[in-house]
């Protein structure tokens, strides 16, 4: 046993068992081969062993103006406002709060998220906006109602599409119809030379309605009958003419 009152100064220490410091300790350098326990308050709050570092109480990271810490108590690691989570050796991807918002930067390469269901929901919950799932479509939300779908063939709308004047609907490879207004007039338009029909089906049989061909004549049909055409001189009927007077 050693009690010593005052300052010890010895070149070098060995000592075989448990050491008991009461007051100030200041050691330069410390060698422990073994387990090192430290006590707050007669409770064990870090042991260092072959296992790594171990921590049983709240740990707080002090930046020049922010912080970070984990609470304990509440299973929580939480970085305060404007404390980044940086990621990549050029901190290419961060994750923060700022104070009023949450914010995803990634500013080298793709952003990839990977899931079999990918659901984005309101703050608390109880509302869908947006929804994709592997191997079968994405939906849309608005206010937690569907507005959209994709499914194999097609593209389900819930409501309405609205369209601004001049901005066009256009179909076809080369958009071979467009749909659009102009401000004053609704057109239907076939820009590069094709014809424009009109059909319905009835019964399983598609029948001709009308038909409008660039340079050439528009004609009009009855249960699927050419009845009338136009022509240089003038129009082709088929069938008798009624005129009916008033």
């Amino acid at each position: 046993n050693i009690n010593a009152s005052g300052i010890v100064t010895a070149a070098s220490l060995d000592i075989s068992g448990d050491i008991d410091f009461d007051g100030h300790t200041e050691l330069d350098n410390v060698r422990i081969a073994g387990v090192a326990t430290f006590y707050q308050g007669g409770s064990e709050v870090v042991r260092i062993n072959s296992g790594g570092l171990l921590t049983y109480n709240d740990i707080s990271f002090f930046g020049a103006s922010t912080h970070a810490y984990w609470d304990h108590s509440a299973n929580q690691f939480k970085l305060n406002d404007n404390t980044k989570l940086s990621v990549g050796s050029g901190s290419d991807l961060q994750l923060y709060h700022d104070g009023s918002h949450s914010r995803i930067y990634n500013s080298t390469g793709n952003l990839s998220v990977r899931s079999a269901v990918f659901d984005v929901l309101n703050a608390d919950g109880s509302e869908r906006m947006l929804k994709a799932t592997a191997d079968a479509g994405c939906e849309l939300f608005f206010n937690g109602d569907l507005k959209l779908s994709t499914r194999n063939t097609d593209t389900v709308f819930y409501d309405d599409i609205r369209i601004g004047d001049n901005h066009k609907v256009n179909v076809g490879t080369l958009d071979d119809m467009q749909l659009y207004h102009d401000g004053t007039f609704s057109y239907i338009a076939a820009p590069n030379n094709h014809q424009i029909h009109i059909n319905a089906s009835s019964g399983g049989t598609t029948e001709n309605m009308a038909k409008f061909k660039p340079n050439g004549s528009v004609e009009l049909y009855h249960d699927g009958s050419l009845k009338l055409s136009t022509g240089n001189n003038g129009i082709n009927v088929s069938g008798s003419v009624s005129i009916v007077d008033g």
